[in-house]
């Protein structure tokens, strides 16, 4: 995010620091829970599908989808 601080009010400021730090959390969370599941093991030969992913490390589909649509791979696109 390209950011003007000598003309951004401290409002604007502060509003830009709490949804930075907001999606450092949200990020972090995906992180973890992918590790969690152990798919980056799974990732390393090569994208899958979430229904993949969810074959080889989940016990249920449903389990990967907050990590998926975190990573950015939500309805639209279905690899991760």
């Amino acid at each position: 995010m390209t950011v003007n601080h000598a003309t951004e009010s401290p409002i604007a400021a502060g509003t830009r620091v709490l949804l930075e730090t907001t999606w450092a959390t949200w990020r972090f969370t995906a992180i973890r829970g992918l590790l969690s599941i152990g798919a980056f093991e799974q990732l390393a030969g090569g994208p899958l599908t979430t229904g993949e992913l969810a074959d080889r490390c989940a016990p249920t589909p449903r389990s990967t989808r907050p990590a998926s649509h975190a990573c950015g791979s939500g309805p639209r696109t279905r690899t991760l």
